[in-house]
């Protein structure tokens, strides 16, 4: 595993995830161009599959509650151009990436992908609509997951992929921060529709009227580094068992 410790630089876990954020790839420099190139192909893949299948959980699991909206709009697709929003996929990235590169500024780097059309009148009871909720962060967590068990393997059968380790890692990492970001109770997220679709009709109620100031909520959150208070804790039990699978 020497080459995926090099590669951290001394660098805490936390750390290493802020810079991906940033889109700040200088860590891997100090590992040959030809595994760069194959670590970062894979997490900007395992990054965009990662939203995709998100977006698909949630299709999926309307379509079981009995709403065939993003099936018939063809949303239930691995072609990533079917889930491409032109703000949240293209521009909003886009500009923060220019903004860093060209006027050295340290804007987190953030998207969206399309999000996939649910009528919830279509749907047989609020339940199908909580499970609808929830079928983009267990999906993610079910990756998360996956991510640990092709570390454990790589580290106990095929020591010479050991660089692809740290892919895997990071792949994981961004599944916790999607997990983690979108468990939040606040609009747009699925959190916040989680507990539409749970808290009794009076306080569900209280949270649309609300809506505008929880947004505001996130919007500080996201560009006053608040996350990272929330993320941290997470990331730390994450690296732990990272560790363990590892080390053996």
């Amino acid at each position: 595993m020497e080459i995926a410790v090099r590669s951290t630089k001394g660098l805490t876990f936390f750390h290493l995830l802020v810079k991906l954020i940033y889109m700040n790839w200088e860590y891997l420099r100090g590992i040959p161009l030809i595994y760069q190139i194959v670590i970062i192909a894979l997490i900007v893949l395992g990054t965009l599959y990662s939203i995709i299948l998100h977006e698909i959980a949630h299709g999926y699991a309307a379509l079981l509650g009995g709403d065939p909206t993003a099936k018939e709009s063809g949303r239930l697709s691995f072609n990533p151009i079917k889930h491409i929003d032109p703000i949240g996929t293209l521009a909003v990235p886009g500009v923060l990436i220019l903004l860093n590169s060209l006027l050295g500024m340290h804007l987190p780097v953030f998207g969206w992908a399309k999000p996939v059309p649910v009528n919830p009148m279509n749907l047989r009871s609020r339940r199908d609509m909580t499970m609808v909720s929830l079928a983009g962060i267990i999906t993610n967590f079910a990756i998360m997951l996956f991510m640990l068990l092709i570390i454990l393997i790589i580290v106990r059968f095929i020591p010479g992929a050991a660089f692809l380790v740290y892919a895997f890692i990071m792949i994981g990492a961004i599944n916790i921060i999607l997990i983690v970001f979108n468990i939040l109770p606040l609009p747009p997220l699925d959190g916040y529709n989680f507990m539409i679709s749970v808290l009794p009709g009076k306080q569900a109620v209280w949270l649309e009227k609300n809506k505008n100031i929880l947004f505001g909520v996130l919007f500080a959150l996201i560009f006053f580094g608040l996350m990272q208070y929330i993320y941290t804790p997470v990331f730390w039990l994450y690296e732990q068992v990272v560790n363990i699978i590892i080390r053996g």
